[in-house]
């Protein structure tokens, strides 16, 4: 919607930057769905789901920049599943790049990387319990 009332700049594809983020999405339902594997309380799994959340907005720089980050912190963040995604994400609506650049092909791979990671992780801790 910010595309069209917000006159926001968009170079690219619509289409890949709905499928990034609808990605995202996913892969934070599977990581909800881990959360609730491990936790043994809806409060704890909201708690942990709240307090992770916050803390990626700010680590993966999607409310701080991650260029302005010391080094160790940098690091950190690039090993966040939202970090390499959202750089993806940018090119895609300022850049206008598409499939043909690595920079958004791994955006798409490290989002379906960490999809199932969540999804096998979570099967394997319902199948312990």
């Amino acid at each position: 919607m910010g595309f069209w009332i917000f006159d926001f700049p968009m170079n690219g594809s619509y289409l890949l930057a709905v499928l990034m983020m609808f990605l995202q999405g996913i892969c934070g339902m599977c990581y909800g769905l881990m959360l609730s594997a491990i936790c043994t309380h809806e409060i704890i799994a909201l708690l942990l789901g709240a307090g992770s959340q916050l803390m990626f907005c700010f680590i993966t720089g999607i409310f701080w920049p991650v260029d302005t980050m010391i080094p160790l912190l940098r690091y950190f963040s690039y090993l966040m599943p939202q970090t390499i995604p959202m750089e993806a994400y940018r090119h895609i609506l300022i850049r206008g790049f598409d499939l043909t650049k690595q920079s958004v092909v791994n955006g798409f791979l490290i989002t379906g990387v960490w999809i199932a990671f969540f999804l096998i992780a979570a099967i394997v801790i319902f199948k312990l319990k």
